[in-house]
């Protein structure tokens, strides 16, 4: 298993791969948009679509959570070739690990509703652990320029992503708040994943691998 992930790192053509992810963003946002502000298509199209960026267990949320996973495989394998790796690379790929695993599922809205308190406010803790293991992973890469920018846009994608789920659903901005919303969460997942990816290329690049 490891033998093939390193071996997929190496060898993946990385041009083709974002090329390949930034078309499956693309349509699903414009799947997503048919879906929400299409309105003359049928009742059973719309309740039963599996392109609704605003549902659990469709095609979004899913695709969302599997770059998150890559994420933290990414992580992860860095963590093991890189000497010189810190408990901060393992931490983070756990991080993203949950973040998958909640974006797939919605966890944090189940918890919204179940407390009665804004996910936000609750999530507050968990994030915070995550930007300081992020930013001792920028710290740790900051010589890799692509996968330092890379990680800095990741975050700033999904801070902005962050402050459109807290704004009010108001008028025109309201309209557009989710498919926004959504598309800025994967382009935020899909640079994590890219950086850590680029991060593991270098290292076996230049002879780190730890086994």
């Amino acid at each position: 298993m490891r033998s093939r992930a390193l071996r997929f790192c190496a060898d993946v053509q990385l041009r083709w791969l974002i090329v390949a992810i930034a078309a499956c963003i693309g349509a699903l946002g414009v799947l997503g948009y048919i879906h929400m502000y299409v309105h003359d298509l049928p009742p059973y199209v719309h309740s039963r679509s599996l392109f609704d960026l605003d549902a659990e267990f469709n095609l979004p949320p899913v695709f969302s959570g599997l770059l998150l996973l890559a994420a933290a495989g990414f992580a992860l394998l860095l963590y093991d070739v890189d000497r010189t790796a810190r408990w901060s690379v393992f931490g983070l790929g756990v991080f993203f690990a949950y973040m998958a695993v909640d974006e797939a599922t919605e966890i944090h809205e189940r918890l919204d509703v179940l407390f009665g308190v804004n996910w936000q406010l609750l999530y507050a803790p968990l994030v915070l652990a995550g930007a300081v293991l992020w930013a001792l992973v920028v710290r740790h890469l900051w010589s890799m320029r692509l996968a330092r920018a890379l990680l800095v846009g990741g975050a700033a994608a999904w801070f902005v992503a962050q402050a459109f789920e807290a704004s009010p659903n108001r008028g025109l901005f309201g309209v557009w708040r989710i498919l926004v919303e959504e598309l800025l969460e994967m382009c935020g997942s899909a640079m994590f994943a890219i950086a850590l990816l680029v991060a593991v290329r270098h290292k076996l690049a230049t002879g780190h691998d730890s086994h």
